[in-house]
């Protein structure tokens, strides 16, 4: 559509965005279970040390935090009032980015469980790697990273959904349905932290890297979070040119609704 032209309504467009199907979703998941086991069982008498598998999950584990980490952050400044008319980097890139962040990370999570789970030497086993309490090293926390990788695939499944989602029901209701499901990324992430500080047996050597990390993430969220009334009825408005799950709602019209401003002239 071209020209400019007022919108006197409220008015939701609901733009489709290619999201990661389930299935799409399993396979990667098999292909991070699949490198996992190849580094931990072919790789480690090449290499020539019965830490290997150990020193892979460590490795897997300590990056997909990370990846994790920046998918939660971008997904926040999706909706940050600070990002208020700024148009570099657009939605959409940092959308994709979110993603391709997102699903890196799972992919890394099923290599760091493989991996711990062929080590002879951990005692977390296949039912430590999957069950929450079942692991013969540091039940708890090794059950805080399981918890959270089955929540980061919940909400990773969920922006799958959404699109479903939108094109059943009405863009606005599926985004109050998905958007709780995909916020338990932050709960997966905070999970994660605890489990690594926890967890890990070179925790001392990381101190700084999980203080500032963390530090980083909470500091964002509560910018956002915490924004004033109408910084939050402006970043409302914003991310109402958000996604549901792959699915953007552009809201036009809204601005008399949220601000008591009247609408503006919008050209496309």
């Amino acid at each position: 559509m071209s020209g400019r032209h007022l919108r006197a309504a409220p008015e939701i467009v609901a733009e489709e965005r290619q999201g990661v199907s389930l299935g799409a979703l399993l396979l990667l998941l098999t292909a991070g279970w699949l490198l996992g086991y190849l580094l931990a069982t072919l790789a480690a008498p090449l290499v020539g040390s019965r830490m290997f598998p150990w020193i892979v999950a460590r490795a897997a584990g300590m990056t997909a935090y990370l990846l994790l980490e920046l998918a939660v952050m971008v997904g926040i400044w999706l909706s940050h009032p600070w990002r208020l008319g700024r148009r570099r980097p657009s939605a959409d890139f940092l959308y994709r980015t979110h993603t391709v962040l997102s699903v890196a990370a799972l992919v890394l999570v099923a290599a760091h469980a493989t991996a711990l789970a062929l080590d002879p030497f951990v005692q977390v086993g296949w039912r430590g790697a999957v069950l929450p309490g079942a692991s013969g090293y540091r039940s708890g926390p090794v059950a805080a990273g399981v918890l959270g990788a089955y929540l980061a695939l919940v909400a990773a499944a969920s922006a799958g959904l959404g699109p479903r989602m939108a094109r059943r029901w009405n863009p606005q209701v599926a985004r109050r349905l998905w958007l709780p499901l995909h916020r338990l990324a932050a709960v997966a992430w905070a999970l994660a932290w605890f489990h690594g500080v926890l967890a890990g047996s070179d925790t001392p050597a990381f101190r700084l890297f999980y203080a500032v990390s963390g530090g980083l993430l909470l500091a964002l969220a509560a910018t956002r979070y915490l924004a004033t009334p109408r910084e939050a009825a402006a970043s409302a408005l914003q991310s109402a040119s958000w996604k549901a799950g792959g699915t953007v709602l552009r809201a036009e019209g809204l601005g008399r609704q949220a601000t008591g401003r009247r609408p503006q002239e919008h050209s496309s």
